[in-house]
């Protein structure tokens, strides 16, 4: 089940979260708003551009007429480059940094890293092992019953559960600065890190394939279209927090190449989190998660963004966390206090990365760096 990096355009239907969709688009590998100076492509100006070429080229024996332009470095081959390719190039260093596979009897699932600090190959225990919760129909009544106390808020909610259904990164902006022209990296950034989690956790919702609230109540009576896909972990979950995470490594006055990234008590506690707990609660709000579908997305969006965070700072390492168990989270509700009980339920470890320039990569690293520029430091 090991995530493979072509086909990125369908990630952004994992949770359908920001603007991840575009990558849909990857067979195009053009894509740029505006093909030609100053207008769109089309047919008409395709042949107007033949007419002028017939009328203005003259004799041409076939040579070179032009040297080309010395080779840039890898930064600046990227920096030219369209939406599109930059996606494509982004999620494939990416996405060859973690794997999904199985465990023990094959019901558990695991997220691991690929490589060590040197680039290796390499195989060992998992940054995450996830065990599911039982699918009785008797053991979900907790889970019901908050779902059946959360519905209240629907009215107050509607138009928040409609639109991030496609996009949950204008949310983040009313805390963040992102804007297409002063905060370009970062977009590009957090635009990866949703469709990343996306590709982690779709091969997880197929594995586990926990059915949906409806499956288990038809008085659950969802607001908005229930996908057909498992429930259990949360896309949309996964794909804030991890979008929380880096915006909080970003946003982080001080931070040490040397230094393992992890996010604290405190900062679980900012707004950034608390826009992503609100994005995952209202997906029970709406009708299509359970909270353990949230509690277990969360989780996973840290990991992810954590292990982002440390490849990009090259700090050789990522924490890895104890087995999540699924049925642990059946009798509790979500919120951000409990998450980080199911983060820290084992003994804290780490597991290796390799750094950008161990890879070649010399795209992450600058990314990152200009991303942190771009962004108001905290106090």
């Amino acid at each position: 089940m090991t995530i493979l990096a072509g086909k990125a355009g369908k990630a952004g239907k994992a949770g359908k979260a920001g603007k991840a969709g575009k990558a849909g688009k990857a067979g195009k590998t053009g894509g740029a708003e505006t093909d030609f100076a100053d207008s769109e492509g089309s047919s008409e100006l395709s042949y107007a551009l033949l007419s002028q070429s017939d009328g203005i080229r003259g004799y041409w024996d076939g040579k070179a007429s032009r040297t080309p332009k010395a080779t840039q470095n890898l930064w600046t081959r990227f920096e030219l480059l369209d939406e599109i390719p930059r996606q494509l190039l982004i999620d494939e260093i990416l996405l060859s940094l973690l794997k999904i596979g199985k465990s023990g009897n094959g019901e558990a699932g695991e997220i691991k890293t690929t490589r060590d600090v040197k680039g290796r190959p390499v195989e060992g225990d998992p940054i995450l092992k996830i065990e599911p919760p039982s699918t009785d129909p008797d053991d979900f009544f907790e889970q019901l019953t908050s779902m059946k106390s959360a519905s209240k808020l629907r009215g107050d909610r509607l138009e928040e559960i409609n639109v991030q259904q496609d996009d949950i990164l204008s949310f983040f902006g009313a805390t963040a600065h992102l804007q297409e022209i002063e905060t370009e990296w970062t977009l590009a950034l957090l635009r990866a890190v949703v469709r990343v989690a996306g590709y982690i956790n779709m091969p997880l919702k197929q594995h586990f394939n926990i059915p949906r609230p409806i499956e288990y109540a038809a008085e659950v009576m969802p607001i908005i279209q229930t996908p057909t896909h498992g429930t259990w972990p949360s896309g949309h979950a996964s794909e804030a927090f991890a979008v929380a995470t880096v915006l909080t490594a970003l946003q982080r006055k001080t931070l040490p190449n040397t230094e393992l990234f992890q996010i604290s008590d405190d900062e679980l506690n900012a707004h950034v989190f608390r826009v992503a707990a609100r994005i995952a609660d209202n997906r029970m709000i709406g009708g299509v998660h359970f909270p353990m579908d949230s509690m277990i997305g969360a989780v996973i969006g840290i990991a992810v963004g954590e292990a982002i965070v440390n490849y990009c700072q090259g700090t050789g390492e990522t924490p890895s966390y104890a087995n999540v168990k699924g049925s642990d989270m059946l009798k509790v509700d979500f919120n951000l206090g409990k998450i980080q009980s199911f983060r820290k339920s084992g003994t804290p470890a780490s597991r290796p990365l390799p750094s950008p320039s161990k890879l070649g990569d010399g795209i992450l690293g600058d990314l990152f760096e200009r991303a942190r520029t771009e962004q108001p430091k905290k106090q």
